[in-house]
């Protein structure tokens, strides 16, 4: 799903070859880009399993394309912090700033929650718990990657000034 500044919401198909469908009232604005894993039964909608959000910019046709260059963006905190701990980071010429994940204000939850209570109801019993959890889970990401880049700064300036 995209969400727009104005909280409105439009349902996307799958994209084919990395390309969504074009959505010409949506060019070039940046959008939260929602996508909500739910398991099925009977080929209906019954449980939230992850939900992920992202901000994305669209195409002067309102277009967006899954590129190489995103997805580096989108694997920059793993390329950088990932099986890495402060004496292995502080090795590194630069120390890297680790990226803010996204996750959703509260005007753009409540949209998100009016939707889906409108067209899929039975989601709603997981919908609001899936969302705080994966706040909850980018906000001791992002307290770690700090953490890290504290304590290999410290290491960093301790073996400057031996």
């Amino acid at each position: 799903m995209f969400l727009t500044k104005n909280n409105h919401i439009y349902k996307i198909p799958s994209p084919k070859n990395y390309r969504y469908k074009a959505i010409a009232e949506l060019s070039n604005q940046e959008i939260l880009y929602v996508l909500i894993y739910y398991s099925t039964i009977n080929r209906k909608p019954s449980e939230v399993l992850e939900v992920s959000f992202d901000r994305i910019q669209l195409a002067l046709e309102g277009q967006y394309e899954y590129t190489n260059n995103e997805m580096d963006m989108h694997l920059y905190n793993f390329n950088n912090y990932a099986y890495m701990d402060a004496k292995r980071l502080a090795e590194k010429e630069i120390i890297p700033l680790p990226k803010a994940l996204i996750t959703p204000k509260d005007i753009e939850k409540q949209a998100l929650y009016q939707y889906i209570k409108e067209k899929y109801p039975v989601l709603m019993k997981s919908l609001p718990l899936m969302i705080e959890k994966h706040i909850k889970k980018c906000s001791c990401i992002d307290q770690e990657h700090r953490k890290l880049v504290r304590d290999a700064l410290a290491i960093k300036n301790r073996v400057k000034n031996i």
